[in-house]
C-alpha cells in the first residue's frame, strides 16, 4: 500500500516564550499553593482555593497552548489528528470518498466553534481561518478540515483528480 505524504500542513501550534511564561506560571503558582498549605498546617483556605484555581487555569492554558492540528495529503487518502487529543490520525481513504474540494466555511454557524466539532454542516476539524478541504464520504457524510494553505492543497487534489 502506497503511504507517500504529498502535503502536510501544520496550525496552532503556540510560540515557545507563551508556552515558557504559562510553565513557569504553574510551577509558582504550585509551589505558592504547597507553602500556603505548610504554612496553614494543612488547612485549605480561601488563598489556597484561589492558588489551586489558578495552578488548574495555568495547566490547562498549557494544555490549550499546546493544541494543534495536522493535516496530510497521502496517495492513499487525507489523514487528520489533533495532538494532544488525539493520538493517532483520522484517515479518510480516497476509496471512502464521494467528492473532495476546496470551501470558505464559517466555524462557528456551521461547526459551533473551533476544534472538533460536529454540527449542521458535519464534522469540522479547524483551527482558523475560513478555507477548508471539504470531504464527503460515499455514505454521504460530511468532513470539512480547515486549511491555510488552500493553494497548494488545490493543486495537490487537481494533481490527484488528474493522475488518478
Amino acid at each position: 500500500m502506497n503511504n507517500t505524504i504529498l502535503f502536510e500542513e501544520t496550525q496552532g501550534a503556540t510560540r515557545k516564550s507563551v508556552i515558557d511564561f504559562l510553565k513557569i506560571l504553574t510551577g509558582i503558582l504550585l509551589a505558592v499553593f504547597v507553602f500556603n498549605l505548610l504554612y496553614q498546617k494543612g488547612k485549605f483556605t480561601d488563598i489556597s482555593g484561589v492558588l489551586c484555581t489558578g495552578f488548574i487555569l495555568s495547566v490547562l492554558g498549557i494544555i490549550v497552548t499546546r493544541t494543534k492540528m495536522v493535516t496530510q495529503i497521502r496517495n492513499d487518502g487525507i489523514y487528520v489528528r489533533f495532538p494532544p487529543f488525539q493520538v493517532g490520525f483520522q484517515k479518510f481513504l480516497w476509496k471512502d470518498i464521494r467528492q473532495v474540494y476546496l470551501r470558505r466555511y464559517n466555524a462557528v454557524s456551521e461547526y459551533m466553534g473551533r476544534g472538533i466539532k460536529t454540527g449542521k454542516m458535519g464534522k469540522g476539524y479547524t483551527v482558523s481561518g475560513d478555507m477548508g478541504i471539504q470531504i464527503v464520504l460515499r455514505n454521504n457524510y460530511k468532513v470539512l478540515i480547515g486549511t491555510q494553505q488552500s493553494e497548494k492543497v488545490d493543486a495537490i487534489l487537481k494533481s490527484l483528480r488528474q493522475n488518478g
